[in-house]
């Protein structure tokens, strides 16, 4: 069994799934693995529209810190 954390950032939703591969059964000798989801969750306020915001304010900030003369 393993456990997966996915992440999607894109278009105005932020989501993250928890995903488990498992056994799911057996054919001509093989295992047959599968995916199952475990937990989801999205959220429209964390959209990439302002991820890119805070990136750009984050690092206007960190630039305006380091060297304030050169801007």
């Amino acid at each position: 069994m393993r456990r997966l954390g996915v992440y999607a950032l894109g278009g105005k939703a932020f989501s993250f799934s928890v995903l488990e591969r498992a056994v799911v059964g057996a054919h001509n000798g093989a295992t047959l693995h599968g995916w199952s989801v475990l937990a989801a969750q999205r959220s429209l306020l964390i959209g990439a529209e302002r991820f890119d915001e805070a990136i750009v304010d984050f690092l206007v900030r960190e630039s305006l810190l380091s060297a304030p003369d050169e801007l």
